[in-house]
């Protein structure tokens, strides 16, 4: 009896388990490949932002369809890792991909004068798109089960990369430059958080229970949308 009652108790304490560790895109899978880095404008003396250009493909494994955002149309923070370390999952293995800061000229006026840019609410676009009757196929995809979507994206950032430069056959020419990846691999991330927004939950669960019928919008209880992929291989650019 007393074994019997530890089995129980055992597989009752993994259920549970299982339960706290899931999360809203358990089941979802997100591989990808680069298929181009090209140096972009110069930022300073000697330094570039570079421009990653990536295939990827989101698999749903669950048993039933799933609503994720496009990454072309995302509302949210897109974020880049790199990393060397194929065998480690950890955090600590990865460099945090930093955004390029480009020149904006676009608020220039006159001799020094500055037309001041109005500030874009993305999360409150995202917002009113939930009080729509069905996800809107500008924003949204449906996967179905055992399904596939798959998109390109481009991600802009300052360092992962170093340019080279290859001298030219005639020495008359300027030299070309070459990208050259510091890191063997990279992660891409998708961010979107609208628990701390006024109505933020009651949207999400609105839009959760009308959509129900198309998929399961893949946003955690707390109003976090994150979809990590899983290591893809750094080429540089040809």
């Amino acid at each position: 009896m007393k074994t019997e009652f530890l089995k129980f108790f055992f597989a009752t304490l993994i259920a549970l388990l299982a339960t706290l560790t899931a999360t809203a895109t358990d089941g979802l899978i997100l591989t990808g490949s680069v298929t181009a880095v090209t140096i972009g404008d110069y930022i300073a003396k000697d330094r570039y932002y570079f421009k990653i250009d990536v295939i990827l493909q989101f698999k749903n494994d669950n048993k039933e369809p799933v609503i994720i955002l496009r990454p072309s149309s995302f509302n949210g923070t897109k974020r880049i890792t790199f990393t060397n370390d194929y065998s480690s999952n950890s955090s600590i293995s990865e460099v945090e991909g930093i955004d390029a800061k480009r020149p904006d000229r676009s608020g220039i006026y006159g001799k020094n004068r500055y037309i001041p840019k109005p500030k874009l609410d993305l999360v409150g676009d995202f917002l009113r798109e939930l009080v729509e009757k069905e996800p809107r196929d500008m924003i949204f995809a449906i996967i179905p089960p055992d399904g596939y979507y798959e998109c390109r994206d481009s991600f802009l950032v300052e360092n992962g990369f170093k340019v080279v430069e290859e001298p030219a056959k005639n020495p008359k020419d300027c030299p070309t430059l070459i990208v050259k990846p510091e890191f063997s691999g990279l992660k891409v991330e998708y961010r979107l958080f609208i628990g701390d927004r006024p109505d933020g939950i009651d949207l999400l669960r609105k839009a959760k229970q009308n959509w129900s019928k198309f998929g399961n919008l893949i946003f955690d209880q707390d109003g976090k949308y994150s979809v990590k992929s899983n290591l893809i291989l750094n080429l540089p650019s040809n």
